[in-house]
């Protein structure tokens, strides 16, 4: 069950790396996708249900991947080890490179502008590791000794690629500089949530009980078939019962707290095919029988069960 954290600035192409390393099957903890399974939460609740998936990641039955943008080395040498990761994959794209890739995938062009800026503060954060590969768009993994990172320089009077202790003095000023703007202004869009009642985050206990019931109603259709099934399986054949169950509304069957209500399948089940209905296999007519006439039971006919089920849901 190996863990393997990929990191790298937004737009570095990272889930491509996955799908490029990994397999069908594999565990992903990706931020994005969180944030798009549940656009109705805050930042706080998607970090919830990163925390509650990176955690399953730990355990889980086959190779997982989890996906963070942490260029600080320290920090993301720690992530690791809190992971059990066994690889650490860090994505160098440079800022220009993955700029472009933002600006081209086109998924919130209105948050260009807030992307762009989280790519240059990776930049101006990032450091390595003894631990981490390194990967450099269209190179592959790379030894660090031959690892060289790009200068670029930028309106902000800094470079955007090169850790703070490499800058000069009048360049941290400018850098420290920036980010107290920055950090401000988030400050005060943080206070705004806060008190903005409608943004309680949840708690873990009902974040899981909200991410178990999206598993169960996944799962709710086959739960129906399989309790219908339980109950006719030796009174039709598996032909006849798939034609049945295709005009079955399963959502009819469910119990005011979403699991299968087994009375009314069991009261429908019973209409569709009696318990007096005997299964009859099917059996080619080109094929000799030594077996001699068979007597049909008179109520025992699959075209009786859907004339029943067919009057009892006012089909006729």
């Amino acid at each position: 069950m190996p863990v393997r954290l990929i990191t790298g600035p937004p737009g570095a192409g990272k889930n491509t790396y996955i799908k490029e390393h990994g397999k069908e099957g594999d565990f992903i903890v990706d931020f994005d996708a969180i944030r798009e399974a549940y656009p109705m939460m805050e930042l706080e609740g998607w970090k919830q249900i990163r925390n509650v998936l990176e955690e399953h990641a730990k355990t889980f039955d086959g190779d997982a991947w989890v996906i963070r943008c942490v260029a600080d080395a320290e920090k993301r040498k720690t992530l690791a080890e809190s992971l059990g990761a066994v690889e650490t994959v860090v994505l160098e794209t440079d800022a220009e490179t993955a700029k472009q890739r933002v600006e081209e995938r086109g998924r919130h062009p209105e948050r260009n502008s807030e992307v762009f800026d989280a790519i240059d503060q990776w930049w101006s954060q990032y450091g390595v590791v003894a631990s981490d590969v390194i990967v450099k768009p269209d190179t592959g993994p790379i030894r660090q000794d031959e690892n060289k990172m790009p200068k670029q320089n930028n309106e902000h009077g800094y470079p955007d690629d090169t850790p703070i202790a490499e800058m000069t003095i009048e360049q941290q000023a400018a850098y420290w500089k920036r980010q107290s703007r920055k950090h401000e202004a988030a400050k005060k869009d943080l206070e705004s949530q806060i008190n903005d009642p409608a943004n309680k985050p949840l708690s873990r206990e009902d974040l899981e009980k909200e991410i178990r019931a999206d598993i169960a109603k996944e799962n709710l259709p086959a739960e129906v078939r399989a309790k219908f099934k339980s109950v006719i399986a030796d009174r039709l054949t598996d032909e006849d019962f798939d034609e049945v169950f295709e005009s079955i509304d399963h959502t009819k069957f469910l119990t005011a707290e979403g699991s299968v209500d087994a009375d009314k399948v069991e009261k429908r089940a019973n209409l569709i095919a009696p318990p007096s209905v005997k299964r009859v296999t099917r059996r080619n007519p080109a094929t000799p029988s030594h077996q001699g006439p068979r007597e049909r039971n008179s109520a025992s006919t699959v075209a009786a069960g859907k004339e029943l089920f067919e009057e009892f849901s006012g089909k006729n």
